[in-house]
């Protein structure tokens, strides 16, 4: 783990944040989001991978109860755009973003969302 601030001139624990470090901010100051989880579960991942496997059908629930769901490149104005829609994102090479007031929702709405994409997968086979 790694704090930054939202302010990117000041920073502590690390010489150089990573790519990704934009995505938090961005995320930080347009919703109202407390946590945000960058991960690379099997399933999401993959179905980020091919972002036309989702599919929301499956489990109609899943998206209204994780706040949204949504698929996007690894691009910042995307990412700010899709944030507004969503509180996961499918993020296309990279993995599942989340946000929620807390860091156990965003690990929750994580997990949720994988076993959906674990799903998703299960049929195409």
């Amino acid at each position: 783990l790694i704090v930054a601030a939202l302010n990117e001139n000041w920073q502590i624990s690390a010489d150089q944040l990573p790519a990704q470090a934009e995505w938090h901010r961005t995320i930080y100051k347009t919703t109202p989001a407390q946590a945000i989880l960058l991960s690379q579960p099997a399933a999401g991942t993959a179905v980020a991978h091919q972002p036309a496997l989702l599919d929301l059908s499956f489990l109609p629930a899943v998206s209204s109860s994780v706040g949204g769901v949504g698929t996007c490149p690894p691009q910042i104005a995307r990412i700010t755009e899709m944030a507004a829609q969503t509180r996961v994102l499918l993020v296309q090479g990279v993995g599942v973003l989340a946000w929620a007031e807390n860091l156990e929702q965003a690990i929750a709405n994580v997990e949720t969302v994988d076993r959906l994409c674990e799903i998703i997968l299960a049929t195409k086979k």
